[in-house]
């Protein structure tokens, strides 16, 4: 297996794109390998596309610096501590988190869990808070 390195956004009060290594079989498929900096940035807030252990494919169609090689669509998700949790967040926070009853179910938890971490004072980016009271005022979510 040949490893290299895939630019993935990483949203930490700016968007970054930041090199992380990834593994291929095929030069398609990438899996994500882990890394420091996503214990040490993810407790100040910091949001990734994509976490260790999924499967990707490369897409430079979006990007600015053709010569590098991006993270593109999931293949498979991997087993990522609260993966599905900052999933949730990195979507809500990007705008990407389809609006729709299945979403909804889909991250019934996560949003439980982030009203929860609100009340206890904890600050989260402003497009997951204002999705969250959006919610809460439609009485789509209590």
């Amino acid at each position: 297996m040949d490893t290299e390195e895939l630019y993935i956004h990483m949203i930490d009060g700016i968007d970054n794109y930041i090199p992380i290594p990834a593994q291929t079989l095929d030069g398609v498929a990438y899996e994500i390998l882990n890394d420091p900096i996503y214990e040490e940035v993810s407790s100040i807030g910091a949001l990734f596309e994509f976490y260790p252990g999924d499967w990707v494919e490369v897409n430079n169609d979006h990007t600015p610096l053709q010569e590098y090689q991006y993270a593109g669509p999931v293949i498979t998700k991997g087993l990522f501590p609260d993966r599905k949790y900052y999933e949730f967040l990195y979507r809500a926070t990007t705008l990407t988190l389809e609006f729709s009853n299945q979403s909804i179910l889909e991250y019934q938890e996560e949003i439980k869990r982030v009203q929860g971490e609100i009340k206890n004072g904890r600050v989260f980016y402003r497009n997951v808070r204002e999705l969250l009271k959006h919610l809460e005022k439609n009485d789509i979510i209590s």
